[in-house]
């Protein structure tokens, strides 16, 4: 029995020290990657209960592995979403008073507000993955290794993924600089590294 409470406290202490160390940096990568500010904690919960579940899978550098857990427990969340967003349509559609949704309503810890940058404008015309792997190397500042652990990957997919990534986000970011009357702006900063960056590593 003492061993038994031993090793329950010792996974109990490993536990605690993962939640204190990345708990922070889960709930920042949720965040950017949901509606609102309660989806993200939800999910940052639900990340945590899991990797206390299989605490003892957990790699040396636990981040990206805490990340792929986020993005898997994200999915489920949008496809929940989904289904009741569907739901919505179907009774909006029926002859009773409809509701409007008002812009006033929108949430205001919204993370994906309208942004003033091309650069944002430019990320949103690309695919959903390319999307998450430019977040990935501009905001989580991840090498390509980590990148694979978070996406399930080999590291020599992600470098062409990557690249490619770049390549149509430097063709996003000029066409969005042709739309308007004056010379293209500079992309602002994000978290991390800037999508800047991203352009002039493309263009080197």
């Amino acid at each position: 029995m003492p061993l038994i409470r031993s090793d329950t406290a010792s996974r109990r202490a490993s536990f605690d020290g993962l939640y204190e160390r990345h708990h922070r940096a889960v709930l920042a990568f949720a965040l950017r990657r949901t509606r609102t500010a309660a989806d993200a904690e939800d999910a940052t919960s639900e990340t945590f209960i899991i990797a206390w579940r299989r605490l003892e899978t957990a790699p040396p550098e636990p981040l990206p592995w805490l990340y792929g857990i986020t993005r898997r427990v994200l999915a489920n969340q949008r496809r929940g979403t989904g289904r009741l967003e569907r739901l919505r349509v179907r009774l909006r559609a029926q002859p009773l008073e409809p509701v409007v949704p008002s812009p006033a309503s929108a949430d205001p810890t919204d993370p994906f507000d309208p942004d003033d940058s091309p650069a944002f404008a430019a990320l949103a015309r690309l695919r959903a993955d390319d999307q998450e792997l430019l977040r990935l190397v501009a905001w989580e500042e991840f090498s390509h290794s980590q990148i694979a652990m978070v996406l399930g990957i080999s590291v020599n997919a992600v470098a062409i993924r990557v690249h490619r990534a770049r390549g149509r986000f430097v063709q996003a970011l000029e066409e969005e600089g042709r739309k308007g009357s004056g010379p293209s702006r500079t992309p602002g900063p994000v978290k991390g590294r800037t999508f800047g960056r991203i352009r002039r590593e493309q263009m080197e």
